[in-house]
């Protein structure tokens, strides 16, 4: 281990006292503080501990922008507290080094809302106020603008699908017009040609008169559609009609969009509860092993799939006497987060803090993506729109074909006939998009579901093999190994970092009661030479 043991004489502790403050200098220009040349001492993970955080001033949005941590840290640390990467990286699903930058960068835009504390071995704790979300935005251009983005994108969202929807309503309601009017000025020259033997064939003529055989598709506005808009669906949680032709043309986005952030999350609990070493066969549930993977003698025989942890959450590849892998995570297994929450809740607040970490079940189970979430009746009647107004570009098409070849139509009909292509480009589109995305949902579903089914048989494989009841003797005997030998590799319970564990902090309180301890062990030593 790497940890540096603490000297017991009150010399050597002035001088770590000494150490830490010259390092706190060292490191201070990443705090927006100018950089004073003096030999810092480097903690364990090699960070050097700034000094107190003071007020940097308000930056330009160009600025502050490229040093903004991820929305989804500023969310997760929304209510403050006391944080190490470590905790960052399990409850956000951030990798361990994204993890301390997006800590190092937010306590730097905090300023001295932020505090730090270096614990006796030299693990770095960041301290964050309550409202993180809106005291960053009130000291950085770039976290205004995103909070500024984030409150009004819902809204600008719903307004595209709104007016998305709307568009099927306009174009329908334009073809439709059209059709009225070439078939209204149609009429009008077959009645003035009824003497020659014309022969219209009303609503349905053209301009060539006989072009076109049938009934009308114009005659559907006759009927009333067994949806209709009169008919109440609605409630403060459905979709609007509106949205639900967005819903219905583009679907409601990816439900797996997070799965990454899910696995890794769940991944690190998983981590921790084991002692900071585990097998592949017990992360398999939770990341996506394939089918192959999976053995039901030897559970886990492809042990590739655990990389991406590996990866992100700093673990290192052990080689045991047996021969077999094991995983050790050392850095996830040090908390301050787990500290405060052991002192101040209760079991039950734990197991709901488990569960937000991702173990909410046995194994991580993709969602299946659906086709739309809006309810069948809005599905029904905007599939039908979409219907009604293809057949009338086509048969707006085919009254357009019988205008003589460079007449450009007046008003109206002139602009309907320019913007015709658009029209029709749109109706096609509308009707062919959700047919491919039809097609294509039903092949990524059948993936979901083989990622799911071999999560849940590494989960059962897991199980039974622990238990005695999967697969051969020598199998589960195997397999028990394995954990043994990851548990004696692993740092076993998980190091909570609690406030008396804290050899140096930037907080005013901190920095009196170290000067009064300093002041009071002079005094005793002057006594002890004074009275010796």
């Amino acid at each position: 281990s790497d940890r540096r043991l603490l000297p017991t004489c009150s010399s050597m502790r002035l001088a770590l006292t000494l150490g830490v403050a010259l390092a706190a200098v060292a490191h201070s220009s990443a705090f927006h503080l100018p950089r004073t040349p003096r030999s810092p001492i480097v903690g364990r993970h090699g960070t050097r501990a700034p000094r107190r955080l003071v007020s940097a001033p308000r930056m330009g949005l160009m600025d502050d922008a490229a040093n903004l941590p991820p929305q989804k840290v500023v969310d997760a640390l929304a209510n403050g507290g006391r944080f190490a990467a470590s905790d960052v990286a399990a409850k956000t699903g951030s990798s361990i080094e994204e993890a301390k930058r997006a800590l190092r960068d937010l306590a730097a835009l905090l300023g001295e809302e932020a505090g730090l504390e270096v614990s006796s071995d030299g693990e770095l704790v960041y301290k964050l106020p309550q409202d993180v979300p809106g005291k960053l935005a009130s000291r950085s251009n770039a976290a205004a603008a995103r909070a500024t983005w984030e409150s009004v994108k819902p809204g600008l969202y719903t307004a595209l699908r709104i007016s998305f929807g709307a568009a099927l309503i306009v174009s329908i309601a334009v073809v439709y017009s059209a059709i009225f009017f070439l078939s209204t000025s149609s009429s009008s020259d077959d009645r003035r040609d009824d003497r020659r033997g014309g022969g219209g064939m009303g609503f349905g003529g053209g301009f060539g008169g006989g072009m076109y055989w049938g009934p009308s598709p114009f005659d559907v506005f006759y009927y009333r559609p067994y949806y209709s808009y009169g008919r109440s669906y609605d409630s403060p949680q459905e979709m609007g009609f509106l949205e639900a032709v967005y819903s219905y043309v583009f679907g409601d986005g990816d439900p797996n969009v997070d799965l990454d952030d899910r696995s890794i999350k769940a991944a690190a609990t998983v981590i921790r509860e084991a002692g900071g070493a585990v097998t592949a066969e017990q992360l398999a549930p939770y990341l996506a092993p394939s089918d192959s993977a999976v053995s039901f003698d030897t559970s886990v025989v492809d042990e590739s799939f655990v990389l991406p942890v590996v990866t992100r959450l700093n673990g290192v590849p052990e080689v045991t006497d047996e021969g077999d892998i094991v995983y050790v995570f050392d850095e996830l297994q040090v908390s301050a987060a787990m500290a405060d929450l052991e002192e101040g809740q209760d079991e039950e607040a734990r197991m709901r803090a488990r569960m937000e970490e991702g173990l909410q079940e046995a194994y991580l189970e993709e969602r299946e993506v659906e086709f739309s979430a809006a309810d069948d009746g809005k599905l029904f009647f905007a599939g039908a729109l979409g219907v009604v107004n293809f057949l009338g570009a086509a048969y707006l098409g085919i009254q357009l074909t019988s205008v003589p070849s460079g007449a450009v139509l007046p008003g109206f009909l002139g602009i309907v006939q320019a913007i015709y292509p658009l029209l029709l480009l749109y109706a096609i589109s509308f009707n062919a998009a959700p047919a491919w995305r039809n097609f294509s949902m039903k092949a990524e579903n059948e993936k979901i579901a083989e990622r799911n089914t071999a999560r849940r048989q590494a989960a059962f494989a897991l199980q039974a093999g622990l238990s005695g009841g999967l697969g051969s003797g020598e199998g589960n005997k195997k397999l028990k190994g394995k954990i043994r030998a990851a548990k004696a590799l692993g740092s076993g319970e998980v190091k909570r970092i609690r406030s008396d564990d804290v050899a140096y902090s930037t907080s005013d309180q901190f920095a009196e009661e170290a000067k009064t301890k300093m002041l009071e062990s002079d005094l005793d030593d002057f006594d002890k030479r004074l009275n010796g």
